[in-house]
């Protein structure tokens, strides 16, 4: 699953077209004091359909569950989507709406990948410190295990994609959800029609090595025992997540330095070799999943092709 959520806002939309579509049931809201229509809502395979004011068209959902909808009718996103079922997607999302990709711009994105690594999603949700020294938030019950760390433009997420769905699989989920698209601009990507670029999707495989690579994570494999007194106290202080934040304030010569430190140490005696495990495993994925079908490509319509 490359591709997953996206918030799209159309341009210059045929709105009497799109009220019409036979396959759209609208909901209503409207000015309590005038009566006037403020917004027409729908839903459709996922997708989540809002007209405002008779004039603005936005479309907002999950390619990879729009994916699911059309061919198996199930409601998930736990499985592969491939870069030759997202060009597929936004084929018969652009023809069932009579839509130009070009002028669907993207607002809000999400990109990542499932995994099956080696080690359990849960020990590896537990190792995770912090982002590029930002902790993380938490939310744990029977049917969640979710670590979330926030930016102004993008969020990192992490979670048990098994434990969501109650898949017996070992499913961990690792993505960048975008809420400002100034974060991608070096990707180039602005609209659906560049979604269907696999060397801008490529790009966006890039970024996500760089988030893995600024991940502080634990390797609870680790004795005490072999331990020296120094290694043990920074070990020790920094699977506290508001130890780094609190370094990065005071002392960023000193984080840095101690950053560096804690990693050696962790490879050195940790036995799970958890960064590059990950790391492995989600650019393989990414690599897998940008496999293309060539069949796929030739049937996209002409003016998806550019």
């Amino acid at each position: 699953m490359m591709i997953d959520f996206v918030k799209l806002k159309i341009l210059n939309p045929d709105i009497d077209g799109i009220r019409k579509l036979p396959f759209l049931e609208w909901d209503q809201l409207a000015n309590e004091t005038t009566g006037d229509i403020k917004e027409y809502t729908a839903k459709f395979n996922g997708l989540t359909v809002v007209i405002k004011y008779n004039q603005y068209l936005y479309i907002s959902g999950s390619l990879h569950k729009y994916w699911n909808f059309t061919q198996t009718g199930t409601d998930q996103n736990y499985n592969d989507f491939t870069f030759s079922s997202l060009t597929w997607t936004i084929g018969d999302i652009c023809t069932r709406f009579n839509l130009n990709p070009i002028n669907c711009k993207i607002e809000n994105i999400e990109y990542g990948v499932n995994i099956i690594p080696p080690i359990p999603a849960n020990v590896l949700l537990m190792s995770v410190i912090n982002h590029k020294g930002k902790p993380f938030t938490q939310e744990y019950d029977s049917n969640k295990y979710f670590r979330e760390c926030e930016y102004q433009q993008y969020f990192i997420k992490i979670y048990n994609k098994g434990l969501q769905y109650h898949r017996p699989e070992n499913i961990l989920r690792f993505e960048n959800k975008t809420i400002r698209m100034e974060h991608l601009r070096k990707t180039g990507i602005k609209t659906l029609a560049d979604l269907l670029n696999r060397d801008k999707i490529s790009s966006l495989g890039m970024i996500l090595r760089g988030d893995l690579s600024d991940l502080l994570l634990y390797d609870y494999t680790i004795q005490e025992k072999d331990l020296n007194a120094s290694e043990r106290f920074i070990l020790s202080k920094g699977q506290i997540p508001t130890y780094w934040t609190n370094l990065r304030k005071s002392n960023p010569d000193n984080y840095y330095k101690k950053r560096k430190r804690f990693r050696e140490l962790v490879n050195q005696y940790g036995k799970q070799n958890i960064q590059e495990t990950i790391s492995k495993h989600i650019i393989q994925k990414w690599n897998d999943l940008l496999q293309y079908d060539d069949r796929t490509l030739q049937e996209l319509p002409l003016y998806l092709k550019g």
